[in-house]
């Protein structure tokens, strides 16, 4: 919500594709530009947020990755992002 100035939309969608559960949480914030995406969006200490920390989406790469899982990002400027997290789905005991 940070990320959209003034009024917009925020949408969280939870779903199992095959073995994996997945959250998918999307904005229509002002996006990410191509350049910041390659080169610094899992990078820690580097935001474009005025007061950002550059440490969220860092730490949550290492914690999805550490259960096995994957986290990707796609945005536009001017139009939003979209964060898709993926994990295993667990085994039947």
């Amino acid at each position: 919500m940070q990320s959209i100035d003034g009024r917009g939309i925020v949408t969280v969608k939870t779903f199992a594709e095959g073995r994996w559960a997945v959250v998918s949480v999307s904005d229509t914030g002002r996006g990410i530009s191509e350049e910041f995406a390659r080169t610094s969006l899992f990078a820690p200490f580097c935001s474009t947020k005025k007061d950002g920390w550059g440490i969220g989406l860092y730490h949550a790469r290492g914690l999805v990755e550490a259960h096995g899982g994957a986290i990707d990002v796609s945005s536009k400027e001017g139009v939003g992002t979209t964060v898709t997290v993926r994990l295993p789905l667990g085994g039947q005991a």
